[in-house]
């Protein structure tokens, strides 16, 4: 809901090494999100210097207002698993830009944008946006927000559908609506997901906080899941800080 500390870390899972990509204690770091070709890596960092050295939590939820997350990204080689430097890619200036997500073709990049904070799911001026990374023009998608929160997103496969986690029915619970994207990044008409009773979502008093477009169905139980977790593992290797 807030983000007092954070930094970005890299899990190699053949070697089961981690190592810091991001470690600055002025930033907090979140987010991230692999281009589909798996060569650059994008995220959101808001610039934080506290002033109060022992009770940061507080301090942090008295001064929300000033944290403004901005989107970068850095570029990553493969073969020598090593991270560029960090490239500005969005600013909003007095706003805060959040959750970025990339087209499987590579060319859009949809985020969130909202007052201020990293919690936009909680924000009811949270709007979705798009980052046109060919032209670097960037838009509020009118066609699809709502006077509520919009916040979680994801593209299908191809590239042609978005779901998306909207309030705009109560502002207070979140459900799924999909969206057409054409070619040109525009957006159709969105739509809640389909059910066989049309007041299905405004009785289940509950969130989709994170809707995910899937291939098919889950085959692995909550329970088999946890049973995993909670078996020995061999302890995970720190290497330090991945950078050039």
């Amino acid at each position: 809901m807030f983000d007092t500390e954070s930094d970005l870390i890299a899990y190699d899972v053949e070697k089961n090494e981690v190592t810091n990509i991001e470690c600055d204690p002025a930033e907090l770091e979140c987010f991230p999100f692999w281009a589909p070709d798996g060569k650059t890596l994008y995220y959101c960092s808001a610039h934080f210097e506290y002033r109060d050295t022992i009770d940061h939590g507080k301090e942090f939820i008295t001064r929300t207002e000033e944290v403004k997350y901005q989107l970068y990204r850095k570029s990553f080689d493969p073969a020598t698993l090593t991270f560029g430097s960090r490239e500005l890619v969005f600013t909003a200036d007095s706003l805060s830009a959040t959750l970025p997500r990339i087209s499987p073709d590579g060319r859009y990049l949809m985020f969130t944008l909202a007052k201020a904070g990293v919690f936009h799911i909680w924000h009811h001026d949270a709007d979705l946006w798009m980052l046109d990374l060919q032209t670097g023009e960037v838009r509020n998608i009118e066609e699809i927000n709502s006077p509520d929160t919009e916040s979680y997103h994801s593209w299908s496969s191809n590239g042609r559908w978005v779901v998306f986690s909207s309030r705009r029915y109560d502002g207070n619970y979140t459900r799924p609506f999909f969206a057409h994207i054409d070619p040109n990044g525009k957006a159709g008409k969105p739509f809640e997901l389909p059910s066989a009773d049309p007041d299905y979502h405004r009785q289940f008093l509950k969130s989709y906080n994170v809707p995910e477009f899937m291939r098919g169905p889950v085959t692995i139980s909550p329970q088999l899941f946890a049973d995993v977790l909670k078996q020995e593992a061999t302890p995970v290797k720190y290497v330090g800080r991945l950078q050039k």
